[in-house]
């Protein structure tokens, strides 16, 4: 047998047991893997190889069809390893069969994870959305509430524009980071970028993802990789259609208008809980339409509802 070949079998196989053994700690349960759950696997590393070296190519024939769960100790993982990890149990297949350890319910509002909910003046959106969910991503890792400025976003990032909307402001968080609020305060206008302004916030590392990707086919892939990300990050920036008279009338509730191919995203808000058992399952945005909108400022949106989920930006801080 090729070296080489017995080598990235036996890597694949030992990641498996590893990932299966960090997720189902003290069980000797075995489980088998579908077509389909293979066919995500081989995805997953084929995105893994694509990041992190060729180390991690596997073909389908190497993944094993079954596998047993023994409490197995490991030792540290070094950061891309736990990356790999993530993207691996964040597709679904894990959690499907009940591993994964996410609650079926997690709101950041009850675990001190949010800040105040904002207003916009304008076609700003898409400022309000990246700006704050880089705010929850401090709350939750620094365990502070920081108020970031929204104007800076609109002024500065060259992401976008006040009155015309923007993107995912992925760049500017990156190698600027964000003023605080207080030093740079929202106007809602397209203001000349302040140059004396300090920033001393940035983000470690930024990652669009959408469903139609090769690791999310389809929505009820995309679900569990999302709440993994909230549940790490603080929360997740998503793109969402906003124009039906039901979301801006929102009250309460779970909103329920599905989705249609012919629907274009026209708002961003940020996806900050979920619940899997609430009307079939909703995710918990955080708008920027004041808190008399919703509830305070919130929306529970059923899964594949307004595409709240399909057109997505991770965070790292």
């Amino acid at each position: 047998m090729n070296k080489i070949n017995f080598f990235t079998r036996f890597l694949f196989f030992i990641l498996i047991v590893f990932i299966a053994g960090s997720l189902f700690a003290g069980t000797n349960e075995q489980f088998k893997l579908t077509a389909s759950d293979r066919s995500t696997i081989y995805n997953g590393a084929q995105q893994a190889a694509a990041e992190y070296g060729d180390k991690f190519k596997v073909s389908v024939a190497a993944i094993p069809s079954r596998w047993y769960i023994s409490d197995l100790k490991f030792p540290a993982l070094n950061e891309n390893q736990k990356q790999l990890v993530r993207d691996f149990s964040a597709t679904g297949y894990v959690r499907s069969r009940g591993a994964n350890r996410l609650p079926a319910k997690w709101d950041w509002r009850d675990n001190n994870g949010v800040t105040p909910v904002g207003e916009q003046q304008n076609s700003d959106c898409w400022a309000w959305g990246a700006t704050h969910t880089f705010e929850h991503c401090i709350k939750v890792k620094d365990k502070q509430e920081v108020r970031l400025a929204v104007q800076d976003t609109i002024s500065c990032s060259g992401a976008g524009t006040a009155a015309n909307g923007g993107d995912f402001v992925t760049d500017f968080f990156i190698s600027k980071g964000c003023a605080l609020d207080a030093d740079y305060p929202y106007t809602g206008q397209d203001d000349q970028c302040r140059n004396d302004i300090k920033r001393e916030h940035k983000l470690s590392d930024a990652k669009v993802f959408n469903l139609g990707d090769a690791a999310y086919p389809d929505f009820k892939s995309i679900i569990p990789a999302i709440q993994q990300m909230v549940y790490e990050q603080g929360a997740v920036v998503t793109a969402c259609v906003s124009q039906e008279l039901g979301f801006r009338a929102y009250a309460g509730g779970t909103y329920n208008v599905p989705s249609r191919v012919e629907d274009k995203t026209d708002h961003i808000v940020l996806i900050c809980g979920w619940d899997d058992n609430k009307d079939g399952g909703a995710f918990l945005i955080k708008n920027s339409y004041s808190t008399q909108w919703g509830e305070g400022g919130y929306a529970w949106i059923k899964y594949g509802s307004a595409q709240v989920g399909f057109y997505n930006c991770q965070y790292k801080y």
